[in-house]
């Protein structure tokens, strides 16, 4: 099957490359935030201006641009008109403002239109105007089945590290089928339970490294503003952080494969996430278990293995409603964990009984 995808790559570039990517970096943020505020100033006095002059304006205005990756700046203009035009059409938020000290990128697209030429070999990338650049063999790309490279993109961590998207159509191998149908319920203790009985535990990261972060949180925020121990201190912030998420993606990443790997079919329960977070007592546990992350990567995993997703509604009463007889009980509260339906004396776990649910009502859907 031939899908649209990216693979991600760590650089390591030297000085001079450094420098170029940190100047492009700049400059697609200049000229993104010039653009903007331009704009938002005829908007509000009701003139009409040609973009795309603008963009040449602001390009004229700053001669040092030219010292950076012009079709960076190109894309960055095409962003921000696809931003503001989306806005107006509703379909998302008015464009923000972008910060230095948060994720620099640019998107380049004229380039080798062949892997071979864009990867030369196992450990160098050709980059646009920088030439070959180092990177850590994640892929072996000449064995990648890759049909068309559609563009690359440079940027930079939180944590000062450069990275490498390429995306790209490429053929995969697909999962043998094996005709299994399966539901599952997400939690809290147990990340998922699924209507065979498995659980997949819920390793908790941000609990085990909360104490850690607050600590250097602490530290950070006693530094003087601007000075190189604060930005020594945001850095070991930002590595933490970094390490958390890792790890979460790591983890969700195994759970998900090996369901889709597993099952033909699977049935998930649409969950309101944003309003279960609005119950203090249980927010910070539905944050760290990352439900809608789960969920989006069952998804493209699904498409890209063919797959079946069946999501139930929300207000289905998978946990109150015996899978035995049907019978549903009036009130369940959370902290009942096992319960023994009092019409046919089925003794249930309350999770297992609610992914049992879940796959039956999917299956009717």
């Amino acid at each position: 099957m031939v899908i649209t995808r990216a693979y991600k790559i760590r650089l390591y570039p030297n000085k001079s490359q450094m420098t170029f990517f940190n100047k492009s970096f700049g400059s697609c943020r200049v000229i993104y935030n010039e653009m903007l505020y331009e704009l938002q100033n005829a908007y509000k006095n009701g003139i009409v201006l040609n973009k795309c002059d603008l963009f040449k304006k602001i390009k004229q205005k700053y001669v040092w641009m030219n010292q950076s990756d012009s079709q960076g700046l190109c894309n960055t203009y095409q962003d921000l008109i696809s931003a503001y035009n989306n806005f107006f059409n509703k379909r998302a938020k008015f464009p923000k403002f972008k910060k230095k000290k948060d994720k620099n990128s640019y998107r380049n697209g004229m380039m080798h239109k062949t892997i071979e030429k864009l990867v030369p070999n196992k450990n160098h990338i050709r980059i646009p105007k920088v030439g070959l650049v180092e990177f850590r063999e994640d892929y072996d790309f000449n064995k990648l089945n890759i049909k068309k490279i559609y563009n690359i993109t440079i940027e930079r961590s939180k944590t000062n590290k450069y990275y490498c998207s390429i995306c790209v159509d490429v053929e995969i191998p697909e999962y043998e089928h094996t005709g299994e149908v399966i539901g599952i319920d997400l939690g809290v203790k147990d990340l998922v339970i699924d209507s065979n009985g498995n659980k997949y535990s819920n390793p908790k990261y941000q609990v085990k490294t909360e104490k850690k972060i607050k600590h250097l949180q602490r530290l950070y925020s006693k530094k003087t503003k601007g000075s190189k121990n604060q930005e020594k201190a945001r850095l070991r912030l930002a590595i933490a952080h970094e390490k958390l998420s890792n790890k979460r993606k790591d983890n969700l990443h195994k759970i998900t494969t090996k369901l889709i790997k597993e099952n033909d079919i699977i049935c998930i329960e649409n969950l309101n996430v944003k309003g279960m977070t609005k119950n203090h007592k249980l927010a910070k546990a539905i944050q760290d278990a990352s439900f809608g992350t789960l969920v989006s990567m069952l998804k493209y995993k699904a498409q890209w293995h063919d797959r079946q997703i069946i999501e139930i509604g929300r207000f289905y009463p998978s946990s109150k409603l015996c899978h035995c007889c049907n019978h549903i009980m009036l009130y369940m509260g959370l902290e009942v964990r096992e319960w023994t339906c009092p019409i046919c004396g089925e003794h249930h776990d309350r999770d297992v009984n609610a992914a049992i649910n879940i796959k039956n009502e999917g299956l009717r859907i």
